[in-house]
């Protein structure tokens, strides 16, 4: 038996106030325990779908059900998804406003009245493994952008959501800790938790979703596995999204010689390196 989706989306709507129509008629599911990268150009929809599961937002028309259960925006409800949801802005400092670093990464964990060590052990874990804490008695406004986003990622994670939202994580960060993120995600893979990660650059989680959904002004164009939506040529010209480069250089080595028909970029860079051993 299959488990139920996270999110539910039912005919869902979404209409900025002049009228403008940002998310149309969407439906699908938002299964668990899944690593889904959200792809499409700027203006595509992505950050309104982020704010809408994060219950920032109402849908215009439609339903989203959360868990099965049909989504009223009551006081009660928003409290038991923000419990399980925790989203990472684009732009770190719509959500950071404490002082300090530690300050502004206990805040969360000291509201929710759990017991003070947990809080500490918990505070000091998301600073360690996001490499802050040297930085933790800095003022935000001191931060360089990539250390702001860096501060943002500690201040979800130290909440233990079930489900993380990552709206464009890597902007403002550099090359290393743009790579780094990965690993801090595979650190936080399992104990049930669902990744929606919205991101420009398919490089970056070709080989760590495993389930995508494609946008294209306000629309759905996809959902579904990564095989099929990257031999897609047509679909991913109209949505403007680039083959990763794994993908790229496996298609052009498979033209280069028969010996290389079988390769399979279906994993990372070390997977394809040892194929291509393999065939010499």
């Amino acid at each position: 038996m299959s488990e139920q989706p996270y999110f539910t989306f039912d005919n869902v709507s979404y209409l900025y106030e002049d009228g403008t129509a940002a998310l149309q008629n969407l439906s699908f599911d938002i299964p668990q325990n899944k690593k889904i990268a959200i792809l499409g150009e700027n203006g595509s929809g992505k950050s309104t779908l982020f704010k809408l599961i994060a219950g920032l937002i109402k849908p215009t028309s439609g339903t989203i059900s959360f868990l099965g259960h049909p989504f009223s925006f009551t006081k009660k409800e928003l409290r038991r998804l923000r419990e399980q949801v925790g989203i990472i802005f684009q732009d770190a400092d719509y959500q950071l406003f404490a002082p300090t670093v530690k300050q502004d990464v206990l805040y969360g964990p000291v509201n929710l009245g759990w017991h003070i060590e947990k809080v500490h052990k918990m505070v000091d874990e998301a600073m360690q493994l996001t490499e802050l804490s040297p930085l933790a008695n800095k003022p935000i406004q001191c931060l360089s952008g990539g250390q702001k986003k860096r501060v943002s990622i500690a201040g979800v994670y130290v909440m233990e959501p079930s489900v993380f939202i990552l709206d464009e994580p890597t902007s403002n960060l550099d090359y290393y800790f743009s790579k780094q993120l990965k690993q801090y995600l595979t650190k936080l893979d399992g104990n049930n938790r669902t990744f929606l990660y919205a991101t420009h650059h398919t490089h970056l989680i070709y080989d760590w979703a495993d389930y995508y959904l494609v946008l294209h002004k306000g629309q759905l164009l996809y959902a579904g596995e990564r095989e099929a939506l990257f031999a897609n040529d047509s679909l991913l010209q109209q949505a403007h999204i680039e083959k990763p480069m794994l993908l790229e250089f496996a298609s052009k080595l498979k033209k280069s010689h028969p010996k290389w028909a079988d390769l399979t970029p279906s994993g990372d860079i070390d997977h394809l390196i040892r194929q291509m051993n393999n065939n010499f």
